[in-house]
């Protein structure tokens, strides 16, 4: 779009707004900006340094102008000496008709970081300091009727140091520009400034009115509908007592509907002011009933019923766009986060946009609202007007349940009696963690009792916190950089939180990678090194595996049956872990599935039978039984597969089981195909069978070659012993041996370096079986298994059966399902190459697999319960710190009986709970393994 369509389309929308507005009680406003990213409006624009810089443009408003080509990037931890320091100029022609009497304001939602406004080149007020928080100014002397020219000059650092300690020293990247949208509103001379609301659960409404240049000879009236217009309760009204003051309103209501983030019902009060009789400005404002406090050595509660707040820290932000968001971007974070079974978002570490938190509102997600401060508080002579902004703005939201005083070390407790100054519902103000992690941060009102969010415990710390008497919310936690944390360490941390008096809940960091799109990089994304890359997410909402690790534990329905009984008849146990929703209100649908065969050109499976059925009457916290009613025959299939949908009729999870054994399956297999075994006459250890040849080493039984017709397959070298730390007989002797045995051939290896045997079982139709054993002293193990080489430039895709379709770590193994999978060669990079499911890695509960290369195909029938298929080597991130994993630095294809944990960023594995302990091991492992190759 033009600028002058723009300047044109400004003018018409203008002269229809204030066409006999003189009259009009309503607040009207229009946008000198688009409304978000998608519908950015371009102004004349000139930024002083870096990109593009000393020259009039255009620019998208809103926006951040490093993603419109100009300026420099910074990540906020460099030093504030270091950063870049332009300015950017911007201007834009807007026109009125005449406003008969009527007030103009300017309203600005984010600017980074100070603001200079002119109107027709006059200022239009003080210069605004701070980035996250909207802000305005009375222009109503500084316009004329037609053209008028708005001008803002933007500094990028604040020309106050206490503003870029607090917000521009910081764990992000940090951007210059009017950021969000900006627009005026057209309000009587008299009128309703702002609201605040305090609707409580037993249906006690209390509104404050503030109201600008009113007399003692006005009045309020407020009447409190639903959203659809119906009146709820009766008219409220009052006089202005006096000028400046707020006028109280209050009312008790019976039945109303209460918000939760399970049921988020959603009133609205309109607000009148009236002069005698006449109306001469309407407000109306959404809020919700509910009360959310915090009871001592109890935790949280939620319309009186206890709660455990799950969520994560997110941050506004798109690779494309930087801090500029649209609606839409909200509705996808937010479906996104409570789709992960979340309740609970953390607004790190500033406001975010008043979009965000209205779908917060409407879809129900509790949210912790921050002030900006990350390691340094911001000094109260600003501070003080930054609360202020945060709190009007933003309190009537029943999404905010408390607020953040900064971050880490950027609490200043002078501060902290601002909130409760400007919130009518003294909403419950937190400091985070201190500068002594030992020392439990304390409120600053003695008569509070703390509640204890220090950040990244360890298990054991966090353990020793739960059996303590105040309430635990750890507010960053398990942090996910690359593949670490997040899901891992969740299961262990969430059984000491959810099973204490005192167990308040756990917020993530974070919510996606923060990976800006660099325009001065050909649009790579940038994600700061190891800094930012510690989402659940990808930074364009790619699901990690985490992602899905949450949402099974998470999940208000839980379902602990691993695996069918044998004498299953339908009955499954149940927890409601909802806080109040009963499992009669949610319902179960049923599957039972075949599924595809390895060779079948269409992976996936085919319903053969399924059914719904209401769940059962189990009150939150509380377990019971849920009856399906299967068919007779229903043994006869491969899976059973079961949804939980709940009472807004969204999926928390799948749940999936096995019926058919391995067994079953690999016997299948060694009966579809037909042949003999031959023998070369000149080398035992050749073998052929059909089209292909096998060839053993003599002195190791190891497979040295596999080819197919004239084709090798990197497929070689193995079994080998992969262990960490490896162990091997320092003494042995080997045995080597082969035999016919009816129709099959066997090489067969003992007393071997690495293994007490290994037997190469050569069937006619091809197939061969490996029988291996090998012992481990007891010890402590990363990882042990048996594996074989597999050439990673030769593979191209995998097919499994089994858990899926992400790979799993020791203490991540939840976040999977059993089904058939299969996804072509990737190479994702940590931070880099943002690829999901990532192809390598670990693999849990195969039962076949089927690996496809450039010179044919592998397929491995897993004997063998309690075995995880390893493919590849996953590569590592820039220094992931305790997130790195341990894994084989050689070998492809492994057999592995146990795995290695992963850690966090800031923790090693065994820091964060018993799943993340080394493998204890001891003995002699047996194991079975089927192969085919095919071309």
């Amino acid at each position: 779009m033009t600028k002058n369509f723009i300047k044109i389309s400004l003018i018409v929308i203008c002269c229809l707004v204030f066409a006999g507005c003189s009259n009009a009680a309503t607040t009207k406003r229009i946008y000198l900006s688009g409304q978000g990213r998608f519908d950015a409006f371009e102004w004349d624009f000139k930024c002083s340094g870096g990109q593009n810089s000393g020259k009039w443009a255009t620019i998208k408003v809103p926006s951040c102008w490093e993603q419109q080509g100009f300026g420099n990037y910074d990540y906020g931890d460099v030093d504030n000496k270091q950063k870049s320091s332009e300015k950017g100029f911007y201007r834009k022609e807007f026109n009125l008709d005449s406003i008969n009497k009527q007030q103009v304001k300017i309203i600005f939602q984010g600017v980074m970081t100070d603001a200079i406004v002119k109107i027709n080149g006059k200022s239009a007020g003080p210069t605004h300091q701070g980035a996250f928080t909207a802000f305005s100014y009375d222009i109503t002397d500084l316009v004329k009727q037609g053209s008028n020219l708005l001008e803002v000059e933007v500094a990028k650092m604040s020309a106050n140091d206490h503003i870029n300690a607090s917000q521009r020293k910081a764990d992000y990247w940090v951007f210059g520009g009017i950021f969000r949208p900006v627009y005026l509103e057209i309000v009587p001379e008299q009128l309703i400034d702002r609201l605040a609301i305090d609707a409580r659960m037993d249906g006690e409404f209390k509104m404050q009115v503030y109201t600008k240049h009113a007399s003692v000879t006005n009045k309020i009236q407020a009447q409190i509908e639903t959203l659809d217009g119906e009146k709820i309760g009766d008219l409220m009204k009052a006089y202005v007592l006096d000028q400046g003051d707020a006028i109280t309103v209050t009312q008790n209501l019976n039945n109303i509907k209460l918000w939760s983030d399970e049921i988020p019902n959603l009133y609205r009060v309109k607000v009148s002011l009236l002069d005698k009789d006449k109306v001469i400005h309407t407000v109306s404002q959404r809020f919700g009933f509910r009360t959310f406090e915090h009871r001592n050595g109890h935790g949280f509660f939620l319309n009186g019923k206890r709660i455990l707040l799950k969520g994560v820290n997110r941050h506004c932000f798109r690779p494309e766009s930087g801090r500029t968001l649209s609606p839409q971007d909200s509705i996808e974070d937010v479906k996104l986060l409570k789709s992960m079974n979340m309740n609970t978002v953390r607004c790190s570490h500033y406001s975010p946009d008043k979009h965000f938190l209205d779908t917060c509102d409407e879809l129900g997600l509790l949210v912790l609202h921050e002030l900006c401060a990350w390691h340094k508080p911001l000094h109260e002579s600003v501070g003080r007007k930054i609360v202020e902004e945060i709190v009007t703005r933003d309190q009537c939201h029943p999404c905010v349940i408390m607020w953040n005083n900064g971050n880490h070390s950027g609490f200043n407790p002078k501060l902290e009696a601002e909130f409760y100054k400007w919130d009518i519902q003294d909403r419950r103000v937190l400091r985070n963690e201190s500068q002594k992690y030992n020392k439990l941060p304390m409120p600053a009102d003695p008569k509070l009792e703390p509640i204890d969010t220090r950040f990244y415990p360890t298990y054991e710390k966090l353990e020793r916190r739960v059996k303590g008497k105040y309430t635990v919310l750890p507010n960053e936690c398990l942090h996910a950089l690359y593949d670490g944390g997040g899901g891992a360490g969740l299961e262990d941390f969430w059984a000491l939180l959810k099973d204490s008096p005192v167990g308040g809940g756990l917020i993530f960091w974070a919510f996606a990678d923060e990976g800006i799109m660099r325009t001065d990089q050909n649009n790579k994304i940038d994600v700061a090194g190891n800094k930012a890359p510690d989402g659940l997410v990808g930074p364009h909402l790619e699901k990690e595996a985490s992602f899905y690790t949450v949402r099974e534990i998470w999940s208000p329905i839980q379902i602990a049956m691993e695996i069918l009984p044998e004498n299953f008849t339908g009955d499954i146990e149940v927890e409601n872990t909802f806080t109040s929703i009963n499992l009669a209100q949610c319902k179960f649908q049923w599957q039972l599935v075949d599924f595809a065969e390895p060779d079948d050109r269409e992976p996936g499976y085919t319903v053969q039978s399924s059914g719904s059925v209401k769940g059962p009457s189990i009150e939150p916290r509380d377990k019971g039984i849920l009856k399906l009613k299967l068919p007779p025959n229903w043994k006869k299939h491969d899976a059973l597969m079961l949804d939980g949908i709940d009472h807004q009729n969204n999926k928390v999870w799948t749940w999936s089981w096995p019926i058919i054994n391995r067994k079953d399956i690999y016997s299948k297999a060694l009966n579809n195909k037909t042949g003999e075994v031959v023998v070369d006459e000149d080398n035992p250890f050749v073998v052929y069978s059909n089209d292909l040849t096998l060839t053993f080493d003599s002195k190791t039984a190891l497979l040295k070659e596999v080819k197919i017709k004239d084709k090798i397959l990197g497929f070689s070298n193995g079994p080998k012993l992969y262990a960490q730390p490896l162990i091997v007989r320092p003494t042995f002797n080997p045995e080597i041996s082969y035999r016919k045995e009816a129709s099959s051939y066997i090489i067969e290896g003992r007393n071997l370096q690495e293994f007490e045997l290994v037997r190469w079982t050569i069937r006619p139709n091809g197939i061969v079986k490996l029988d291996y054993e090998y012992s481990l002293p007891k010890g402590k193990y990363d990882y042990y298994g048996a594996g074989f080489d597999l050439p990673e430039d030769k593979v191209i895709s995998k097919k499994w059966l089994g858990e899926g379709p992400y790979r799993v770590w020791k203490n991540r193994i939840k976040g999977t399902i059993f089904g058939l999978w299969e996804n072509q060669y990737n190479d994702s990079l940590p931070g880099e190459r943002f690829i999901y499911p990532e192809f390598k890695g670990c693999f849990a509960d195969v039962h076949w697999m089927k690996i496809a290369t450039k010179d044919g195909d592998v397929t491995l029938y897993n004997a063998n319960e309690r075995t995880f298929i390893g493919i590849l080597r996953p590569s590592q991130g820039i220094d992931p710190k305790g997130s790195a994993w341990f894994y084989p630095k050689q070998g492809g294809l492994y057999f592995f009986d146990a795995i290695s944990p992963i850690g966090t960023k800031t923790k090693k594995p065994h820091e964060i709970g018993p799943a993340g302990e080394k493998n204890k091991a001891g003995g002699t492992i047996i194991k079975t393994v089927y192969l085919s190759f095919s071309k």
